[in-house]
């Protein structure tokens, strides 16, 4: 009985350890671009009725743009170095240490939003306008983040 509890304890002590290290390698910007790794790209909001989404999936790159009434999509598939090349540019920008103010309370209905977000297991997103504000270090980065992944979107 003692045998059986000491290995059902090292058995439990084992996966909680496994889960813990499958969660570290989730963190950050992924070395290579999984099945199930998702970029979305999101502006609106604000007094105008118009917004811009991006979601770039493993395989392709949808843009979805939004003015009134009107609704314009364009795709594209994505190739390993678009992915290899999207990547290393979030690295460079040390994506992940960028850090939202939380200092900022006042929600304000007529300010435009612009957010970032990565899937990769867990949600990691970065906001700046209505309901939240990138800490000052990080507007940088952010603002280069965006414009790359718009930008690259708008390239093909």
């Amino acid at each position: 009985m003692k045998l059986f509890i000491a290995c059902l304890m090292i058995g439990c002590l084992f996966i909680s350890c496994a889960d813990t290290s499958m969660k570290e390698k989730t963190k950050g910007v992924p070395e290579s671009w999984g099945k199930d790794f998702t970029i979305s790209l999101y502006t609106g909001g604000g007094m105008l009725n118009e917004s811009s989404k991006v979601e770039y999936t493993h395989d392709s790159c949808v843009h979805i743009e939004q003015k009134n009434e009107e609704i314009k999509r364009k795709g594209f598939a994505l190739t390993e170095a678009d992915r290899s090349t999207i990547l290393n540019r979030l690295r460079e920008l040390s994506f992940y240490d960028i850090k939202e103010d939380t200092t900022h309370h006042a929600i304000i209905y007529d300010k435009e939003t612009v957010n970032i977000c990565m899937y990769n297991a867990e949600e990691f997103c970065v906001s700046e306008g209505s309901i939240a504000e990138t800490d000052k270090k990080g507007m940088e980065h952010f603002s280069a983040a965006y414009r790359f992944l718009f930008d690259f979107a708008g390239s093909k």
